[in-house]
């Protein structure tokens, strides 16, 4: 018990400190350090002003060059008001995210570093829960590390978005449903606002609940979510899936308030083609944790039927992978370390079992 305490507390500060101390600078923290003065009250030029004022002073001149000058897009992101204000859309709609980052402001951490920081202490606290995870479900704790490393907490940690903070309320609802906490459907209602596509993982959960027979709790955590869903959206002039869907995979406009959407189906095949072939073609530690997991239900359809964890652990993360990728074809692993994580850990628990059932054949034939 010591020994797995310890290992996990240094794990947990591993994570921590490779986050925080090895940031990645991603583009999207101009995103979310813009919307977090924009919510301060902070227009136009001034805006601008501020946003890489405040970059500029916590990062080294290529890193600044990266983000400000790095294609035409960044280019002029950096150098029109107008342009960085119709990003904000994209980025202001992570409610929880932006809130934590300003909350920081007050104890001398800068928006910039907050973006890192947030990422790198949730990333970290993601592992302690999927360690309860682990004990909830009877899994071995040597599937700890595996998990760990395979599913990407590190990089979580060091990237400036609030995936590592979505991923640990993903937990935290996982956690719930497998000890049968009440607590879940605060979970489920709650998800929405660190990432609005959430409320998909929200709705699983809540189905999930509701055929368990707490029905009048999944239908109100399922409202507060869509509720949530809907004002944030409103509230920060979403540009909605579609407008996202052309900005990202169509034009990549720097005004993407202008952009046009295209209406002809033809048009939206594509990506949906290309990210197919990217994930069989090019296919990363995650999409080698979801084979095994075929592989694993489909050899031992048995133990996986008996293994207690298997729609928590399986069936409502693969069906959040499938139905993200359905509204939006763009595999980044940032996305799913939520549920590869989790899928990886109900493989090994029905990959034990299957273990454990031969043994007990061969002892019983012997």
């Amino acid at each position: 018990m010591r020994a797995r305490l310890l290992f996990v507390t240094c794990s947990v500060i591993l994570v921590f400190i490779v986050g925080v101390t090895r940031p990645l600078y991603n583009w999207d923290m101009v995103g979310y350090v813009a919307s977090a003065y924009s919510a301060d009250g902070y227009r136009g030029a001034e805006l601008t002003k501020q946003t890489y004022g405040a970059i500029r002073g916590d990062v080294d001149n290529a890193t600044f060059q990266r983000l400000t000058q790095d294609g035409t897009y960044e280019e002029s992101v950096s150098r029109y008001s107008s342009a960085l204000a119709q990003q904000l859309p994209f980025y202001s709609v992570r409610v929880a995210y932006v809130e934590l980052m300003r909350a920081l402001k007050p104890f001398g951490v800068s928006y910039t570093r907050a973006t890192y920081l947030i990422s790198a202490c949730f990333a970290a606290l993601s592992l302690i829960l999927l360690d309860a995870i682990l004990a909830a479900a009877g899994i071995s704790f040597i599937a700890f590390p595996v998990i760990a490393i395979a599913a990407g907490f590190a990089h979580l940690a060091r990237l400036s978005t609030p995936d590592a903070l979505t991923c640990f309320f993903s937990l935290w609802a996982t956690y719930c449903l497998l000890s049968k906490q009440r607590m879940v459907f605060v979970a489920a209602a709650l998800l929405p606002l660190m990432r609005t596509d959430a409320v998909i993982l929200s709705a699983l959960i809540t189905i999930y609940t509701f055929r368990q027979g707490q029905r009048l709790l999944s239908c109100l955590s399922l409202l507060g979510a869509v509720t949530s869903y809907v004002l944030i959206n409103r509230w920060h002039g979403s540009y909605g899936l579609l407008g996202v869907f052309n900005f990202y995979f169509f034009t990549m406009s720097p005004f993407p308030a202008q952009m046009p959407i295209s209406h002809h189906l033809a048009d939206y095949l594509p990506p949906y083609l290309q990210n197919l072939r990217d994930l069989l073609v090019e296919p990363g530690p995650q999409t080698l944790i979801y084979l095994l997991a075929l592989y694993a239900v489909i050899a031992h359809r048995d133990e996986a039927r008996k293994f207690t964890g298997l729609h928590v652990l399986l069936t409502v993360p693969a069906c959040f992978i499938l139905m993200r990728l359905l509204a939006f074809p763009n595999y980044e692993e940032r996305f799913f370390v939520f549920p590869a994580s989790m899928i990886l850990a109900g493989t090994i628990g029905i990959l034990a079992k299957a273990a454990q059932s031969a043994r007990t054949s061969e002892t019983e034939t012997a």
